[in-house]
């Protein structure tokens, strides 16, 4: 017995030496599958729809779009709606911000929380504490999106990791620690 209690006693020094490792291959491996379901499907934990964008009257200033956003568009809307020209895009009742998105170049069929990447960008894997974590490096950017989750689906609907990216992870973690054992 005292062998098998010294090789567990081994395999759990092994294992506590090279948490980091461990944990960095599972984030590593749930990350893909989680932004691509948030920013690209557009679904949340559960995997239902995110939501659907808003009709609802809209106007948009158009200096204030992003740098990274495609304009023409928006400038043809501001001289057929009336706006000033070059300055504000007006969206009607039944238009609104889904009517706004391709005018940018984005999709409208589904809410996927993605207009200009940069949020999508600030979620990474990283250390915290004496963890590795898959969290964000941009508390605006945070604010922002856990903002939209409890808009359209409620708190903690959409950011936590889903079930299948868990599994990910953990099936994952456990091949990293059958190679490691492997290799001792």
């Amino acid at each position: 017995m005292s062998v098998i209690r010294n090789r567990l006693q081994e395999i759990k020094r092994l294992i506590e030496t090279r948490k980091t490792r461990i944990q960095t291959v599972a984030a590593n491996a749930a990350i893909v599958p989680y932004l691509n379901r948030i920013f690209v499907e557009g679904k949340a934990t559960d995997g239902t729809d995110i939501g659907q964008y808003s009709t609802d009257e809209l106007s948009v200033h158009i200096p204030s779009v992003s740098a990274q956003l495609p304009k023409s568009r928006l400038k043809a809307r501001s001289r057929l709606s009336g706006g000033k020209v070059g300055k504000t895009a007006y969206y009607k009742e039944g238009e609104g911000y889904r009517a706004f998105r391709p005018d940018v170049g984005r999709q409208n069929k589904k809410v996927d929380l993605n207009l200009t990447g940069s949020a999508q960008g600030t979620i990474q894997v990283g250390i915290s504490g004496d963890d590795v974590v898959i969290g964000f490096t941009d508390e605006e950017s945070r604010d922002i999106l856990k903002w939209n989750e409890e808009k359209f689906k409620g708190k903690d609907k959409v950011l936590p990791l889903s079930k299948e990216e868990r599994e990910a992870a953990a099936k994952a973690a456990q091949k990293e620690i059958v190679l490691i054992l492997s290799n001792e």
